[in-house]
């Protein structure tokens, strides 16, 4: 996973910057999550509450 990280990865400003599932029930973790995965290159594809998270596994 660490290599599809490195390798996938791409600036905001980018076409076809990937993005990543998060669903959790707390709006900080939330905040702090996304905030990372920008960071890392990601987009955040926000699935609302932790029970949606099952559903795109």
């Amino acid at each position: 996973m660490v290599n599809d990280l490195e390798k996938n990865s791409r600036l905001a400003v980018s076409v076809g910057r990937r993005a990543l599932l998060m669903a959790c029930a707390d709006e900080v973790v939330k905040a702090v999550v996304a905030g990372l995965r920008d960071e890392f290159d990601f987009d955040v594809v926000d699935a609302a509450p932790l029970s949606n998270g099952l559903r795109y596994v």
